[in-house]
C-alpha cells in the first residue's frame, strides 16, 4: 500500500520513473525487517544509521539523508511518521558519536544494530563526563571517571547487561585513544 501511494507521489512530483527513490524504499524496507523494525520504529537516528550503512557498499553515489527525503516526505504526509524538523545543530559529543559510528561502520564493518548499540554506551558515557555546561574535555579523562561510569551503569542492570556495556565502552575508549583524542590508552580501566 505504501510502495504504490509513493509511487502515485512521485509521479505527481515530476518524477519520471521514480526508480531512485523506489530502490531507497526496497532497500529499506529489507533493512527495517532485518532488524525486525516497524515504520512505527524510524527516527532520524535509525534512517541516517540506514544511510551510512546500507547505502554505502558497491555504490557510484553515495545514499544521503537527501537521497532518502522523498521517501521521509512522503512517510511523513501520510503520518507513518513524524514529520522532521530541521536537525538541531550538532555538539562535539555530537559530532564524536558521528565519527564513532562511521568507524564503527568502515573500520570495523559491524552492522547497524551493533553500531546503535555500541553508540548508545558511547553517548552515554560522553553524557556522564560532559561538565554542567555540557562541555567536553575527552584528552583530560582519567581511569578515574571510566571506573566511576561503570560502577555507576553496572548498579542498574544485570551482569550481562554490564558485560556487553564493558565490551562496547572499550571500543570506545580504543577509538577514542586510535583517534588521539584520549591521551592514553584507557582501555585497561575496564
Amino acid at each position: 500500500m505504501l510502495a504504490s501511494g509513493f509511487r502515485d507521489d512521485l509521479s505527481r512530483k515530476g518524477y519520471k520513473s521514480g526508480l531512485g527513490p523506489l530502490t531507497v524504499m526496497a532497500h529499506l524496507s529489507q533493512w527495517m525487517a532485518a532488524e525486525r523494525l516497524g515504520v512505527e520504529d524510524l527516527t532520524r537516528e535509525r534512517v541516517e544509521t540506514f544511510v551510512a550503512t546500507v547505502g554505502q557498499p558497491g555504490r557510484r553515489v553515495p545514499w544521503s539523508m537527501r537521497t532518502a527525503a522523498p521517501l521521509l516526505d512522503y512517510l511523513a504526509s501520510v503520518g507513518a511518521i513524524p514529520a522532521w524538523g530541521p536537525r538541531p545543530p550538532i555538539t562535539a559529543a555530537g559530532m564524536v558519536i558521528e565519527d564513532y559510528k562511521r568507524y564503527l561502520h568502515d573500520e570495523r564493518n559491524l552492522s547497524a544494530s551493533t553500531i546503535r548499540n555500541y553508540a548508545d554506551v558511547a553517548r552515554s558515557f560522553l553524557s556522564y563526563m560532559a561538565t554542567s555546561d555540557n562541555s567536553l574535555d575527552i584528552g583530560a579523562l582519567t581511569a578515574g571517571v571510566v571506573t566511576e561510569f561503570v560502577m555507576a551503569e553496572a548498579r542498574h542492570g544485570k551482569v550481562a547487561s554490564a558485560k556487553a556495556m564493558t565490551t562496547r565502552l572499550r571500543c570506545f575508549l580504543r577509538y577514542l585513544h586510535v583517534k588521539g583524542l584520549a591521551s592514553i590508552s584507557l582501555i585497561g580501566a575496564v
